[in-house]
C-alpha cells in the first residue's frame, strides 16, 4: 500500500501480530477490506503455503 494506515488501522495491525482471534467491527466505508489487506502479511497469507484465514462478508459486493 502507498498510504499511511490510520491510527485505528495501525492498532488493528498490531493486534493481528499478537492474536490468533481478531474481530473488527466497523460501519460501512470504514476501510475494513483495506485493513484486512494490510494485516494479511501478519496473518501469514503471503507465505507458501498460506495460512488458513476466515473472513466473513455480509453482502455480495464485498464477497466478490
Amino acid at each position: 500500500m502507498t498510504f499511511q494506515p490510520t491510527e485505528e488501522q495501525s492498532a488493528i495491525i498490531q493486534a493481528a501480530r499478537g492474536s490468533s482471534d481478531l474481530r473488527i467491527i466497523a460501519r460501512a466505508d470504514c476501510a475494513k477490506t483495506t485493513t484486512l489487506t494490510l494485516i494479511a502479511p501478519q496473518l501469514g497469507l503471503d507465505e507458501d503455503p498460506p495460512t488458513s484465514v476466515l473472513a466473513v462478508a455480509f453482502n455480495v459486493k464485498i464477497r466478490d
